[in-house]
């Protein structure tokens, strides 16, 4: 692993801040605070998602996740929910306890003030799967302003690459083309 490499090449400036229990490669990092103001952090590697919860010892969450797939992760609300490039399902942690749900089996996550955006789903590359207003684990569709929605982003490009919240909007990137979208719900999009 990486503690090992800065051991055997005793590089300047390096340190060994936490052992995890894996020699695999990191595949993916997460970093939030709980709900108590505790720093979390959260380390994907082989079939792993690790989590440090205010400089403890690591501890496992997930053990069993597809081998070598690559976390992303984003919090609200003192938890942050994980996907990853092997399409598990959705994992939402306070970096010591996993709790999975059946939402859209994406390869990336982002949180916005009211709800978790999805992207990455098989079979649809270029849609964006937003949850419930304030129930960031239900994804059901439904026909309320508050109910979960999907955008379809029609511009150039095969696939959407990237998500991320910032200025009120959510920005998106494809393989093309960048955007964003100015939304408050399904009707205003």
């Amino acid at each position: 692993g990486l503690g090992e490499m800065f051991r055997r090449c005793r590089c300047s400036g390096y340190g060994l801040y936490k052992a995890l229990a894996t020699a695999k490669p990191m595949h993916g990092g997460y970093h939030f605070f709980d709900t108590s103001g505790n720093d979390v952090q959260v380390w994907g590697s082989s079939t792993s998602l690790y989590g440090i919860v205010a400089d403890a010892t690591p501890t496992v969450i997930v053990s069993s996740a597809t081998l070598n797939a690559t976390w992303d992760c984003a919090d609200t609300q003192g938890n942050a929910y994980c996907l990853n490039s092997g399409r598990d399902a959705l994992v939402r942690t306070n970096g010591v306890t996993p709790t999975w749900f059946s939402a859209q089996k994406g390869t990336m996550v982002e949180a916005t003030p009211e709800r978790l955006a999805i992207v990455g789903v098989s079979g649809t590359p270029n849609t964006i799967y937003f949850s419930e207003s304030g129930a960031f684990t239900n994804f059901t569709i439904g026909l309320l302003d508050t109910s979960p929605f999907n955008a379809v982003i029609a511009s150039p490009g095969s696939k959407i690459t990237h998500i991320r919240w910032g200025c009120g909007k959510l920005l998106w990137w494809k393989d093309q083309s960048f955007g964003y979208m100015d939304f408050s719900d399904q009707f205003n999009v």
